[in-house]
């Protein structure tokens, strides 16, 4: 549990050079491993809707406006984490 979420989040911060907060990623990792489980089989859909409305309640934007990210380089930087 203590690292849901961080494996993307780490992937996401080191190909952004940093520009995105150590929160912001891994929330953004919360949502994409919540996605992975989902068509895996594990969780159902109703849990990204409740993570979306919980990050927009704590203003956790999740596009990523102005922040460019391979999809390369994170698979990379994925297998590094």
């Amino acid at each position: 549990w203590l690292n849901f979420g961080h494996t993307v989040g780490h992937a996401l911060e080191q190909v952004s050079e940093y520009q995105m907060s150590h929160g912001r990623a891994v929330a953004l990792g919360l949502l994409a491993e919540t996605y992975l489980s989902m068509h895996l089989g594990y969780v159902q859909s109703k849990l990204i809707e409740v993570l979306e409305q919980l990050f927009d309640i704590f203003d956790i934007p999740l596009k990523l406006e102005g922040i460019q990210v391979e999809a390369d380089a994170l698979k990379q930087a994925l297998k590094q984490s």
